[in-house]
């Protein structure tokens, strides 16, 4: 493969494509064209451009090295059999791996729209000594906090922090960082769940891509099933220790089962905003 890349190597052209997804959407309010993909990434030429930053400096830590995949004889003969570039492929596996794992593994940053936090600030009292309740619902349970003292500081902690932009304008499509206050915090996945979102995205792009595919020859040991190529990659990348995922797509089966209903998290965190 020829490096460093740039953003008009051919060997980019199966991330390109898992990136373009299923095209564009024109939004006439800001005049702006905006990707529709899997990820839920909106602006693909960017996207694409940090993974080549990315992959040039040497910040995808994936364990499968590229020496190891060229070298894998059976790796190859499936790559080739079903019509695929060697090289590109390689990418498309590394840009799934590093964008699944930055989802799963690192910190993200939740966008707190301004109009939201204005609604709070508003029914902050005037002094600390007025009736206050606080109610919090979430997934784990339900709390109310019936001190009034504890309520106001939680209240005067965010008129601090976001007080300053009460009034102002808010556009309503699209949030950009202009228009609202982010905060960063960490937010990490299971394994299983880094598995799920790595193979989710490698089954999108055959989605995408349906030309590829390979057909066995008689007495040939090739296998060209896609999920069990995606299977063995899994192993190959380190996410999984259990080699069960190199002789069968089931076990991947189980974890692709186990999230189907799980909704894709948007990644807007700098390595590909």
């Amino acid at each position: 493969m020829e490096l460093p890349l740039e953003y008009s190597s051919k060997e980019l052209t199966y991330v390109a494509d898992l990136l373009k997804g299923y095209g564009t959407f024109y939004v006439p309010d800001i005049d702006e064209y905006f990707y529709h993909n899997i990820m839920k990434i909106n602006d693909a030429p960017h996207a694409l451009d940090q993974f080549i930053q990315r992959y040039n400096n040497g910040e995808i830590k994936c364990p499968y090295k590229y020496e190891d995949y060229i070298n894998n004889d059976d790796m190859q003969a499936t790559v080739k059999g079903m019509g695929m570039d060697p090289d590109s492929f390689y990418l498309l596996v590394m840009f799934c791996y590093d964008f699944s794992y930055i989802t799963c593994k690192q910190a993200s940053m939740t966008i707190i729209p301004q109009k939201e936090i204005e609604k709070l600030i508003m029914l902050m009292p005037d002094d600390k000594v007025s009736k206050m309740e606080l109610t919090i619902k979430t997934e784990k349970g339900c709390k109310t906090i019936k001190d009034s003292l504890t309520v106001w500081q939680i209240l005067n902690c965010l008129k601090e922090k976001f007080g300053d932009n009460i009034g102002k304008t808010q556009k309503s499509y699209p949030l950009k960082l202009e228009d609202a206050q982010y905060v960063l915090h960490k937010y990490q996945e299971s394994n299983s769940v880094l598995i799920w979102y790595f193979a989710t995205y490698m089954n999108e792009f055959f989605r995408l891509n349906p030309k590829f595919h390979g057909k066995s020859k008689k007495g040939e040991t090739v296998s060209y099933n896609k999920r069990l190529l995606i299977s063995r990659l899994v192993y190959y990348t380190k996410m999984s220790t259990n080699k069960s995922f190199l002789y069968s797509p089931e076990t991947l089966n189980g974890y692709l089962k186990q999230y189907k209903n799980k909704p894709i998290r948007e990644n807007n965190l700098s390595s590909y905003d």
